[in-house]
């Protein structure tokens, strides 16, 4: 090699630690940038315009070509990516679950003086008075007053479940749109990943974006990824492809037979299949958890209301009259009330079985309601503690394996930071590596150009 040709080994040289200088600057400047992963210059050595360059001077030796910038590469690891995304999922759908559950037991106020556990014991005992004294006034207002405050409290914590699960409508409604743009955002993202790759350069700050809102749909319902490149990249949900390269697919909000909205494919291919992520988290509440706590209240409450009045009914007023209602007939948890002619004369509450003022043994069968297995082998109230401990249960599972996988998805995620994360203090001995990589490099081309400058002086001379 010449002395003009040596030149460009510190060229090359200088070139190189000045685009490293210029990478690890980018990575100072987005240490605290979320979704920003590391990058790193690729360095190789160069090789000779033409071949081999074979010194006269020493015929065995072979003279390199400098180095050369083959890329600059993302630090990343993609099968932590992988499980990073699995159990953000899996987190969100069962951290929604446990919010969700927590506010429903809550709304249940149990234990507490106005709780349905104690408005039911108050109202048993309050018909066990009324046995005691079956000929007084005030043992039947007692009574009233007792049923009134239990079908008020069911009928209000059947009504705010109902309420839950149509916000829980509302809720879903969002998190669809919320997918469908960033389904969108994805695809334009790609759109931009191509333009890059056809000039040759590498869209890295592009691939960031796009995992970025990959992770952030992934906290929104289950996801699976295939593809690196902007054309090849596709993105499913339950197994159909939400976006595919530079195109995304639209999730309709398709209402069922109860007004209940169903995330459906735009392209007729039916209902879309979530499997994990805070819509599975929604869904589940809404679909599963709900309806079994309010088809056990109903059943409570109508157990309440065919027994009591069948009981009722067969017995006699203080005015001698029978076939009276206690509750209003055929009644849920949500129309359950005192039937509207005893609560405006209280004398209608039946006591007496044969119509003697001193006979209570109508008051007393009801009283003993308590003690009948009338719900699944249970009786009334533990029928209904049941319902409570359910909640409990469901609540304490969802908040376990929440914390399970919150544990997981924070050792992954430092995992991946200290793969793909920038480390300031690793930044900075690279930043004084190539410092130094640059002035050897330009003293080099200083000596050579001196040479140079020497022989044209000679020449002229």
């Amino acid at each position: 090699m010449g002395t003009f040709g040596s030149l460009s080994i510190p060229a090359s040289g200088m070139q190189a630690a000045q685009t490293a200088l210029n990478v690890i600057s980018q990575n100072i400047a987005n240490a605290n940038t979320p979704g920003y992963k590391r990058q790193q210059v690729v360095l190789v050595e160069g090789n000779p315009p033409t071949g081999y360059s074979v010194s006269h001077a020493s015929p065995n030796s072979v003279m390199g070509g400098g180095v050369q910038v083959l890329g600059i590469r993302r630090v990343q690891d993609a099968y932590l990516d992988s499980r990073i995304a699995d159990s953000t999922q899996s987190f969100n759908q069962w951290s929604t679950t446990h919010d969700l559950l927590s506010s429903l037991e809550a709304n249940l106020g149990e234990p507490g003086a106005n709780g349905i556990s104690a408005l039911l014991d108050d109202f048993w005992n309050q018909w066990r008075g009324l046995a005691a004294s079956p000929a007084g006034l005030s043992g039947r207002v007692a009574v009233i007053a007792s049923a009134d405050a239990l079908a008020g409290r069911i009928k209000e914590v059947y009504s705010n479940i109902s309420e839950l699960r149509d916000q829980l409508n509302v809720t879903i409604s969002n998190r669809i749109d919320e997918i469908n743009r960033i389904a969108r955002d994805i695809a334009e993202v790609n759109t931009k990943i191509v333009n890059f790759e056809v000039t040759g350069a590498a869209p890295n700050d592009l691939l960031d974006r796009r995992d970025t809102l990959v992770e952030n749909l992934s906290q929104i319902v289950g996801v699976q990824t295939h593809g690196e490149t902007g054309r090849d990249f596709i993105l499913n949900v339950g197994g159909v492809s939400l976006v595919q390269g530079t195109a995304s697919h639209t999730i309709l909000k398709v209402p069922d037979t109860q007004g209940h909205i169903r995330p459906t494919w735009d392209e007729g291919s039916g209902e879309v299949e979530i499997g994990s992520g805070e819509l599975k988290g929604i869904l589940n509440v809404r679909d599963g958890y709900i309806p079994d706590y309010l088809s056990r209240l109903d059943n409570i409450a109508s157990t309440i209301v065919t027994e009591v009045n069948a009981l009722h009914a067969a017995g006699y007023t203080v005015n001698g009259q029978t076939g009276q209602n206690f509750f209003a007939p055929g009644a849920t948890a949500i129309t359950m009330q005192v039937d509207p002619a005893i609560m405006q004369d209280p004398s209608l509450v039946v006591a007496s079985a044969n119509g003697e003022e001193s006979n209570a043994e109508v008051a007393q069968s009801i009283a003993d309601l308590v003690n009948r297995p009338l719900i699944r082998g249970e009786t009334i109230t533990e029928s209904y503690r049941t319902l409570v401990n359910k909640v409990g249960g469901d609540v304490s599972i969802a908040q376990r394996s929440a914390a399970t996988r919150q544990f997981t998805l924070q050792q992954l995620t430092q995992q991946r930071d200290s793969v793909s994360g920038v480390n300031l203090d690793e930044e900075m001995i690279e930043m004084v590596k190539f410092q130094h990589a640059f002035a050897a490099s330009a003293r080099v081309f200083e000596a050579t150009n001196s040479i140079l400058q020497s022989l044209f002086d000679s020449v002229r001379v």
